[in-house]
């Protein structure tokens, strides 16, 4: 399915995506993955979500 992304949300979702992976380089591998989970909450709710990434595991 082809999905049509804003350049402003896509930079935003880019933008927030880069913090969280400078925190944690071992998530650069699942970037993409990532990016597509956003993508759908942003097509499903209308909204950009607020996330962090931690490491499966671990306590918050």
């Amino acid at each position: 399915m082809l999905l049509v992304i804003p350049n402003d949300i896509r930079d935003e979702l880019n933008a927030r995506l880069d913090e969280q992976i400078a925190a944690h380089p071992d998530a650069a591998a699942d970037r993409d993955v990532l990016f597509a989970q956003l993508v759908d909450h942003v097509n499903r709710t209308g909204v950009i979500p607020d996330f962090s990434l931690a490491k499966a595991g671990a306590s918050s």
